[in-house]
């Protein structure tokens, strides 16, 4: 048995490790087990979502940590969380943030994550052009690397993952279990996660105009967004956690194992 972490598009690894006999291939998400099927030789897969431990739920403190990022009191904040990629898609998330800005949104860009490991500084070092050429300087806030992530997501007022073909989205469900509701991409991973209207909202493709309508979803109407916040909460606490990622495991490594 093997585990199949991402969406597999035909690598030669994925390849390599398909052709091993396997009594089953574990897979993060039902996108990357519908992937893996199309793989050849057919074997059998099975899904079990990611879990986390959820952290101690604050109520959404923070007061101290969003006057020293330079964020106004009553504005809406719209945040990313991940390290520096061009496939992360901060680009597109900078851009959606001045659309919706353009439409008269008084929201506020939180970007959380550095160029970790110096994979793509060329990439980084974009990001803080675009921001000036899209004129966000008063209005983007970039954190760089930081060593937990957990107090700036309990600023957000919606969490937002741009990626295209995101294998799941653990930051997804960080984010849920802090009671803030989130927008994805509706494909990958975050199609197990997230519902629209009811824990957040899914873009139907990366482009930032969509990212935008999306996110618009989740702002417009705050006591919505609330109520989306509590049910994320609810749904993390119920779907993902790491004893339920272990419970899920055990039965399904003894399905494989046919043990009685």
């Amino acid at each position: 048995m093997w585990w199949q972490h991402m969406i597999p598009h035909g690598h030669r690894m994925d390849r390599v490790a398909t052709l091993m006999p396997a009594a089953a291939i574990g897979c993060w998400s039902h996108a990357s087990q519908k992937a893996q099927r199309e793989m050849k030789p057919d074997r059998p897969t099975f899904v079990v979502n990611p879990g986390i431990v959820p952290p101690d739920h604050d109520e959404r403190g923070g007061e101290a940590l969003r006057r020293s990022l330079g964020i106004d009191e009553g504005r809406v904040v719209v945040g990313i969380v991940g390290r520096l990629q061009a496939w992360k898609g901060q680009d597109k998330f900078l851009e959606a943030i001045a659309e919706l800005r353009n439409r008269g949104r008084d929201v506020h860009g939180l970007i959380v994550g550095g160029d970790a490991f110096g994979r793509s500084p060329e990439y980084a070092a974009s990001l803080t052009r675009l921001v000036s050429e899209l004129e966000l300087d008063s209005f983007v806030t970039m954190t760089g690397q930081v060593p937990d992530a957990a107090p700036y997501v309990q600023l957000m007022d919606v969490a937002v993952n741009a990626s295209d073909q995101e294998p799941f989205g653990i930051v997804l469900i960080e984010a849920m279990a802090a009671g803030v509701p989130v927008v994805a991409v509706a494909n990958g991973g975050p199609l197990d996660i997230v519902e629209t209207g009811v824990t957040g909202a899914l873009a139907p493709n990366p482009a930032p105009t969509a990212l935008a309508d999306a996110i618009d979803v989740v702002i417009r109407d705050p006591r919505r967004r609330e109520k989306m916040g509590r049910e994320a909460r609810r749904q993390c606490l119920d779907r993902f956690t790491a004893q339920s990622m272990a419970d899920q495991m055990a039965v399904r490594f003894t399905e494989v194992a046919g043990i009685a």
